[in-house]
Formats: C-alpha cells, structure tokens, sequence
C-alpha cells in the first residue's frame, strides 16, 4: 500500500526532481524509523562506534544513490513500467545475493522468483495488448 502511495505521488508531483524526490523520501522514512525507536524504547541491538561510518555510508550513498536514480526515473517511465519494476528489485537482491554473496536460494524463493517473472511478463504483454490498436485490444 505504501509501495503504491509512493508510486502514485511522484508520479503526480511532475514539478519535484528526483533529488528532491529522494530527499523527501529518505526524510520521511527517516521520521517513521526514528518515531518506531522512540515508541520501542531503542535499537534491539548495539551498533559498535567503528561501525557508524559504515551505516552512514550504506544510508547515504547506497540508498541515497539508489533512491535518487529510481525518482529520477519515474518522469520517463509508465506507472506501469514502475510497479513492474518495483517488483522485480527484491527479485533482483536475491539474485545478487546467490551471485554474490554465495546465498542458496530456497524453493519458496525460486517460486516466489518465478511468479515475479511470470507477473512482469503478464503485465507487460497486456500493456502492449492495450496499447497497440493492431491486436484487438480496447484502445
């Protein structure tokens, strides 16, 4: 439902560029995560002093960087083209996490992988039914 929301309202918000986009992204989720700490008492769990730099760099570079490019890219996309995508990103962890890292995959993963697929494919073969006058579609 969030996933959507954010979706929904860059695409609406045609005079916001993807930095400001990302900005205002990462400061609301930044709310929500601090809001959630204050109301559990904390983190579960302690992060060492020599680690910060670290989590300030996955936060600002590795997130900043990755919400910046996909903002950036919601003026030349489809809604479509972006909740299609936005589908195959978890897909695409697991797959970086197999060729990477040297994570198995489990069967509810590869089921999970292939119905992602499967689902893209899907919509994306319907859009281009629609949208092409040639195929009999409701243009």
């Amino acid at each position: 439902m969030a996933h959507a929301a954010m979706v929904i309202f860059s695409k609406k918000a045609d005079r916001v560029d993807g930095l400001e986009s990302s900005a205002i992204q990462m400061a609301a989720a930044f709310a929500v995560a601090l809001a959630f700490l204050v109301v559990t008492g904390g983190l579960p769990f302690a992060v060492p002093a020599e680690a910060w730099p670290w989590v300030w760099v996955l936060g600002l570079v590795n997130t900043g960087a990755g919400c910046y490019l996909y903002f950036s890219s919601f003026a030349g996309l489809a809604a479509q083209t972006v909740a299609v995508l936005g589908y195959v990103e978890p897909l695409s962890a697991v797959v970086c996490g197999l060729v990477f890292l040297g994570e198995p995959i489990t069967a509810q993963q590869a089921v999970g992988g292939a119905l992602i697929v499967g689902g893209a494919a899907a919509g994306t073969l319907a859009t281009r039914r629609v949208n092409d006058p040639d195929s009999g579609g409701d243009a």
